[in-house]
């Protein structure tokens, strides 16, 4: 290499190391842009903290009513079971008395049949004894 290649080489090494320099003063943050960082990362830090309280309080009332709905369907169960036992005792007994209804008109029907056979006894009784 020449000696002009080396000295530009040099030059060229130097503008490199000033140029780093200068890219790192320049990049480098100043105290306003690290207070605005640090703001805005706080505001970040409590916007989020914030979000997770209520998300958690919420979490806990639902949890609340859940459990309370829960119990409250335990008691509509026991309470349709009531319900279904009644019903089913309500239809036993309309078929008894259903039963016991039909029995009563073939009791009637039988009545009826006897009280006309003896209606025509006592009709012939009165025609001989006349």
């Amino acid at each position: 290499m020449s000696d002009h290649d080396e000295i530009c080489e040099q030059k060229w090494r130097e503008r490199k190391k000033d140029l780093k320099e200068w890219m790192c003063l320049k990049l480098k943050p100043t105290v306003g842009k690290q207070a605005m960082m640090w703001g805005i990362m706080l505001l970040m830090l409590s916007t989020s903290i914030t979000a997770a309280w209520k998300t958690v309080s919420v979490a806990g009332g639902q949890q609340a009513v859940d459990v309370a709905q829960d119990k409250e369907l335990v008691h509509h169960e026991e309470r349709l079971d009531i319900i279904t036992k009644a019903h089913e005792a309500l239809v036993e007994n309309t078929e008894k008395t259903t039963e016991q209804v039909q029995k009563i008109r073939e009791t009637q029907i039988k009545v009826q049949v006897n009280q006309a056979n003896m209606i025509k006894m006592l009709e012939r009784i009165e025609a001989n004894v006349r």
